[in-house]
């Protein structure tokens, strides 16, 4: 799924075999979108922290104890393991685990320092379920159903244990109802948030199944006939919004039109080949406008997209004229230097036009699209601008007194 929404923000196509196969999973399960080793380590290390804090909350209200070697032992044997996943993090994509089998080696090492945590405090029955639970709880959708399930038995033979080697510890040794009971409760626990866990990976799957299913029908509304494609009219709904905020606002905004002229590759006329052509002159162009090209920063590159197959239309809201221009001749001279390279034989041109208050958006496309083919006249790469009326002034109409 993470996958699928890199390629769509970065608008590269996928082909129908990305779209229906459900997204590859590793051996012990998926990792959450977005997720990286150094981002699952800082989640790790801030809950080592706040439980670390609470611990230490607890011995100043003298609820736990614990003695002052033991918990320097602990904090060293926390702090290794954490250096020693950060490294992990920090290493080379290649010799990385995968982020499962991370995740996998974090739950195994927090069950075992929060078992001996509990071997070695007094009075930290309430404390060790919560941290026992965090750590199934991290678990969920970082690694596979079964393994979450064995991480959660796990945990309960794990507190298991400690009771009843506490319990058979005492004077006399005798395992009572009460510690059963508590084992009883824990493993309810633990049932409870396996079985939420389950809930959550087949919401999780069916999530991921629904948004490839609407990735494709995207992509199927974008094929075919440009003039009526998804992303045309995502362009005009974003420009009709520029136009009412520019009516109420009167700050004046610009759209920038360029046409690629792209020159056949010898001994290919091939489609595709002008298709790929004409996507890295799209991407070319995203990457080329920068934020301080418009003063409403915020989603700039969003008011940026084709307009049918060699046409692309930038939205530069709270631009005039002279800031549009600007932007144009970077764009354009920054395609010039890539014509021996990765735009090779892409002669770009551009038309721009600010939007006159109360025109329709047809009308600034036509203004644009004018000069954009005034543009095309020349042999070489060229900008111009529709020209801007002068304002008009109201006629001063002089009015008689009424005589009574």
């Amino acid at each position: 799924m993470g996958r699928l929404f890199q390629r769509i923000t970065h608008d590269v196509p996928l082909t129908r075999q990305e779209l229906t196969a459900p997204e590859p999973e590793s051996e012990n399960g998926p990792a959450p979108d977005g997720a990286t080793p150094m981002a699952q380590f800082c989640i790790v290390l801030t809950v080592y922290a706040g439980w670390s804090a609470l611990a230490w909350l607890s011995v100043a209200a003298g609820t736990l104890f614990m003695a002052q070697r033991a918990a320097g032992i602990m904090l060293l044997g926390v702090g290794a393991t954490n250096i020693l996943f950060f490294f992990t993090a920090r290493s080379n994509a290649l010799q990385q685990p995968p982020m499962a089998t991370i995740a996998l080696a974090q739950c195994v090492v927090g069950i075992a320092w929060a078992t001996l945590f509990a071997f070695m405090s007094t009075g930290a029955g309430e404390l060790i379920i919560g941290i026992y639970a965090s750590i199934v709880l991290f678990a969920v959708l970082r690694v596979g159903r079964n393994t979450l399930n064995q991480i959660a038995v796990f945990a309960v033979v794990s507190y298991a244990v400690v009771n009843l080697v506490q319990a058979l510890s005492g004077e006399p040794p005798a395992v009572t109802v009460a510690d059963l009971t508590k084992i009883l409760v824990f493993a309810a626990i633990m049932f409870a948030i396996s079985v939420t866990g389950g809930y959550v990976h087949r919401l999780h799957r069916r999530l991921q199944s629904e948004h490839a299913e609407l990735q494709a029908r995207l992509s199927r509304a974008d094929q075919g006939n440009t003039a009526h494609s998804v992303r045309r009219r995502y362009i005009l709904d974003i420009l009709s919004r520029e136009k009412g905020r520019t009516n109420r606002s009167n700050v004046p905004f610009c759209i920038c039109l360029f046409n690629a002229d792209i020159a056949p590759t010898p001994g290919s006329d091939d489609d595709p080949d002008r298709l790929r052509a004409a996507g890295a002159v799209e991407v070319f162009i995203r990457n080329q406008l920068r934020d301080m090209d418009s003063l409403n920063a915020t989603g700039f590159h969003d008011c940026f997209g084709p307009y049918s197959d060699t046409e692309y239309v930038a939205i530069l809201p709270q631009t005039g004229l002279a800031g549009a221009g600007r932007t144009a001749e970077r764009i354009l001279a920054a395609c010039n230097k890539e014509r021996d390279g990765e735009l090779h034989g892409v002669t770009l041109y551009c038309g721009i036009a600010e939007y006159r208050r109360g025109e329709s958006t047809a009308d600034l496309l036509a203004r644009a699209d004018d000069a954009l083919g005034r543009a095309r006249l020349a042999s070489t790469s060229r900008i111009c601008s529709a020209a801007t009326p002068a304002p008009r002034h109201a006629e001063i109409v002089r009015l008689e007194p009424r005589r009574s």
